[in-house]
């Protein structure tokens, strides 16, 4: 059995519902990320101001379909798809899977892009912190949800970090 949530009007929707709301239309278009790789992706992070600064070309099973950007000055993002049968396909699928809850009427392709973003761009940032560390000899280890950052030379240290982790029920994500 299934409950029908009732409408939110403006005035009711908190932004509790919203991180609640965006929450479930992430898991829900889980599949059409998994599909997004962001390909010359630059982030400007002395422009960014209320929003990340990037430019990107949009690339869907290895294909470009659009080009992305953002300004960095808390405008939204601006995606420029290629071709229009392509747009018309992707952002139905986004809205197939995105469902009709209050956060998608809010939540459009154009942030779901800015997640994209943001998961690229902390990788490289991590990737570019652990390779500065490894060079001096040392381990660092990266965590879902916290900015963990362990370093040690010993490697059976490590280890026995990163299994003390995964028994407390944390996903490890890198070690390097």
């Amino acid at each position: 059995m299934t409950t029908a949530t009732a409408p939110r009007d403006a005035d009711s929707f908190s932004f509790a519902d919203f991180q609640r709301d965006r929450a479930a239309v992430l898991a829900a278009c889980a599949s059409l990320v998994a599909r997004l790789t962001l390909q010359s992706l630059k982030v400007n992070k002395t422009l960014s101001e209320e929003t990340v600064c990037f430019s990107a070309v949009v690339l869907l099973d290895g294909a470009p379909v659009a080009d992305a950007s953002n300004r960095g000055y808390g405008g939204g993002t601006i995606v420029r798809f290629r071709d229009a049968a392509v747009e018309h396909a992707v952002l139905a699928n986004f809205k197939d899977l995105a469902g009709a809850g209050a956060a998608a009427l809010y939540f459009g392709f154009d942030q779901l892009i800015d997640e994209v973003v943001g998961t690229q761009s902390e990788d490289a940032d991590w990737r570019k912190f652990a390779a500065r560390w490894n060079k001096k000899g040392w381990t660092c280890v990266r965590c879902v949800g916290s900015y963990v950052r362990v370093f040690s030379r010993d490697a059976t240290k490590v280890a026995a970090y990163v299994q003390s982790l995964t028994a407390r029920g944390e996903t490890v994500l890198a070690t390097l």
